[in-house]
């Protein structure tokens, strides 16, 4: 027969070991989040992959008596760059190794990279209080009349504080049209003239493996964003980061890598 002792003890293992279960399940999420970050780091590094997909070998004698690509490279460090022309840290471009990481840096630049932080800007900062432009006058000072007025009518004040409504249309207007994508664009892996841009079988084949490749990337980040699991990519607002997916449609997206940039 079980005491009364016995029965509070019981009594407070149980909530004892139902918060242990819920810090159990907690603590897992983290480190699976922590896992997750890990792997994309991992995928990070795999762009060494998506590189290599994408190379065609040439040998470093003909890359150095290349006319067109010295001129492009002389003019791109000696006039592009001309401030900076004598830094040390400037390829000689005579080798394929250099040749890749150029084009790879200028590619990402041009693609990716803008990607990243161009066509999030209307839907993170469409609702101006998120990330208002401007402030038109300093915070009041404690024990100032303002500061009275503030503290009675928090919103209202602020809202006088920060970016008005004609400043406020420009800005939505013009963040919104650089957030879009036009109608002609090319994503990163496609090419104006489909498989006939060059003759050479060794590019096409090239390029064919590259736009895989980023196909099954996209593939993999869906997957991972539709992960409920995965507590940093699916949050509570449920606002996935989407902008890294290669593809993408004409007009407002929130995702989708051009070749190039295009303003």
């Amino acid at each position: 027969m079980i005491d009364r002792t016995e029965t509070m003890a019981m009594g407070q293992v149980q909530p004892i070991n139902k918060r242990k279960n819920e810090v159990d399940k907690k603590v897992e999420a983290n480190l699976k989040a922590i896992e997750e970050i890990k792997a994309s780091t991992d995928m990070a590094l795999r762009n060494t992959e998506m590189v290599d997909s994408a190379k065609v070998p040439v040998e470093d004698e003909e890359l150095q008596k290349d006319p067109e690509l010295q001129a492009w490279w002389k003019e791109l460090v000696e006039v592009g760059h001309g401030d900076l022309k004598d830094k040390p840290w400037w390829q000689k471009m005579q080798t394929w190794e250099e040749l890749v990481e150029a084009s790879a840096t200028l590619i990402w630049i041009a693609s990716t990279l803008h990607a990243a932080v161009n066509f999030g800007q209307y839907p993170y900062r469409g609702l101006i209080l998120n990330r208002p432009i401007i402030c038109r006058r300093f915070m009041p000072e404690k024990g100032s009349p303002e500061y009275d007025v503030l503290a009675k009518n928090p919103e209202k004040e602020f809202l006088k504080t920060i970016t008005g409504k004609k400043e406020t249309l420009i800005d939505l207007t013009v963040i919104e049209i650089l957030s879009r994508h036009a109608s002609d664009e090319f994503n990163l892996g496609q090419r104006d003239g489909g498989d006939y841009w060059t003759s050479d079988a060794g590019p096409l084949e090239a390029f064919k493996r590259f736009g895989k490749n980023l196909e099954e990337i996209e593939k993999k980040l869906i997957e991972k964003n539709n992960d409920e699991t995965l507590r940093n990519r699916y949050g509570p607002a449920k606002m996935p980061y989407t902008l890294l997916y290669p593809s993408s449609e004409e007009g407002l997206t929130f995702r989708g890598i051009p070749n190039s940039i295009s303003i």
